[in-house]
């Protein structure tokens, strides 16, 4: 009990830097600073992902941050045929206030890969990049289809919902929102027996994935439950970037050099 008040006491704290932040000028790197600190205690490592994506993050009313003991928590997602985990780090969830949905978060850095190398890239890159790297959430679609059937193929006929690139602007300020189930091998504390995920992608940035759980009698209440969160992740406009100290990518040792006859460019070390 009394972690859970000092827990909500740290909560209400960091949503008050948020809201002396929102009069902040933009490239301010003091507020950015903050923001990521905040941002930190909540996502842990994934907080640098959402600082390069300028993401902005608010706490959807009617729900509360629940921090996961176990690391192994998604086993449940996958095919028995593929002995694969689901994320492997503790972090914070969102929990309705009725405890009938729940939904974890995960964001991810933009990188290509070009000859097997791997290269975190800034919002300033190239738009050949952009491009890879718009397209880059229907490779984890494919993924989370494979992990959770043990099916190469599996991705072919699964059923996924695109929402309108309206819907996209509005709720996220993004330009792709889909959804698609997932199936639950094994109930989820023997309360959840249901999975939606969702991928929220702004073109020229990573993609941001939630797997949200509920309860079978939330089925009719889940439509009402998705639009509270509307406006919980917000990509920012490039007149409201936010700078930042912590961790900045250096390209000094990248080189670019013609590839063969064709004249495409790789990036190398």
């Amino acid at each position: 009990m009394k972690t859970r008040i000092v827990f909500l006491v740290w909560v209400c704290i960091s949503m008050l830097f948020t809201g002396s932040m929102a009069s902040a000028q933009p490239n301010d790197t003091v507020a950015g600073n903050r923001y990521y600190q905040y941002l930190k205690q909540i996502f842990q490592y994934r907080a640098i992902n959402m600082m390069h994506n300028q993401l902005a993050f608010t706490l959807p009313d009617g729900f509360e941050l629940s921090k996961l003991q176990k690391t192994n928590y998604l086993r449940f997602l996958r095919s028995q045929k593929y002995d694969y985990i689901e994320f492997s780090h503790d972090y914070y969830v969102l929990k309705s206030s009725d405890r009938d949905f729940i939904t974890f978060v995960d964001t991810t850095f933009p990188y290509i890969s070009n000859d097997g190398v791997n290269l975190f890239f800034p919002l300033s890159s190239p738009d050949e990049p952009k491009i890879k790297m718009n397209v880059q959430h229907l490779v984890q679609f494919w993924r989370d289809c494979y992990y959770n059937t043990g099916d190469e193929e599996a991705s072919d006929d699964w059923p996924v919902r695109y929402e309108s690139s309206e819907y996209a602007r509005r709720a996220f300020n993004a330009d792709t929102v889909m959804t698609y189930p997932l199936k639950v091998w094994k109930n989820y504390k023997r309360k959840y027996s249901n999975c939606q995920v969702t991928i929220i992608q702004k073109n020229g940035r990573a993609f941001v994935r939630l797997l949200t759980l509920y309860k079978d009698n939330a089925k009719d209440k889940l439509t009402d439950y998705m639009k509270k969160l509307e406006g919980m992740f917000w990509f920012r406009n490039p007149e409201d970037f936010l700078e930042y100290t912590k961790e900045k990518v250096s390209l000094e040792n990248v080189v670019i050099k013609a590839k063969g006859r064709s004249g495409k460019k790789t990036l190398i070390r």
